[in-house]
């Protein structure tokens, strides 16, 4: 099986997971907590997002947030992966490891 297709079954079983144990709490009587947890991964998605585009919040800042990101997938996935996945010139996958590292 190809690597893409491990990502896509992991997310697939994880997302299983993560449904349920929210059905679980809500079959407990736990609805509020569900509630908060189903709708954990989302909130912190949009959270990234408009951190970046908060003027309010440091470039340097979004930079390393962006770079703790990229150090979990190439400690995870391998630099190998990042650079079969790299779509722009040598160039620019140096800066992105080197902030990986």
């Amino acid at each position: 099986m190809s690597w893409w297709a491990w990502l896509v079954l992991s997310f697939a079983i994880l997302l299983l997971v993560y449904a349920a144990l929210v059905a679980a709490m809500i079959v407990a009587g736990r609805r509020a907590d569900a509630r908060a947890l189903a709708t954990f991964v989302p909130d912190c998605i949009v959270l990234v997002s408009r951190l970046l585009r908060a003027a309010r919040v440091p470039r340097r800042r979004k930079v390393l947030l962006i770079a703790l990101v990229l150090r979990s997938l190439v400690r995870s996935g391998g630099e190998s992966l990042i650079r079969e996945l790299w779509p722009g010139p040598e160039q620019s996958l140096g800066v992105i490891l080197r902030l990986a590292r």
